[in-house]
């Protein structure tokens, strides 16, 4: 069956700010990101999500049937979460990085197991990720200094440049 819920955003004076409309969903799974928990679902509106479970309120059963969606069921809703990088939606894209020897720990923790890492001589590896490009996973990479390095494509390389300049205009 599918979900209703109201959803809110936190207002300055720490109050609720409730959207001015209900949500429906077809939920398919729960995820935990850092402290935060997620619930995967299908709407009509936004196709595959994700909402915050602390920000969904009034959330109730309803009479209709799930609607189905392949893509977040069995290995699939793995796959999916994995590829939500921090949870934040974005285009999802084939990702080239570049980064330095002391952070393969990082990337494993971040990516898994299952991903190649491929040498760049002595002291950095690239590998190619399939993430949800959002200013959470910019920031992520930026936050590496020169140590990390996106490397293609090019659209993402200057989403990346131009976050940059934007924050270093503020200064």
């Amino acid at each position: 069956k599918q979900v209703t819920f109201r959803y809110f955003d936190w207002g300055l004076d720490g109050m609720r700010k409730y959207r001015d409309r209900d949500y429906q969903a077809s939920p398919y799974g729960l995820c935990q990101d850092n402290e935060n928990c997620y619930l995967l679902a299908f709407s009509d509106r936004h196709g595959i999500t994700s909402y915050r479970v602390d920000r969904m309120a009034d959330i109730q059963l309803s009479d209709t049937p799930r609607i189905p969606c392949p893509e977040l069921t069995g290995n699939a809703l793995t796959e999916h979460a994995g590829r939500l990088f921090q949870m934040f939606s974005g285009e999802e894209a084939d990702v080239k990085l570049r980064f330095h020897r002391s952070l393969v720990n990082v990337v494993i923790d971040r990516f898994g197991r299952d991903i190649l890492l491929i040498p760049d001589g002595e002291e950095y590896f690239v590998f190619t990720v399939k993430v949800a490009v959002s200013p959470m996973f910019l920031s992520w990479v930026i936050g590496f200094g020169n140590k990390a390095k996106i490397l293609h494509p090019q659209s993402v390389v200057e989403q990346c440049r131009q976050m940059c300049l934007e924050t270093l205009d503020q200064y």
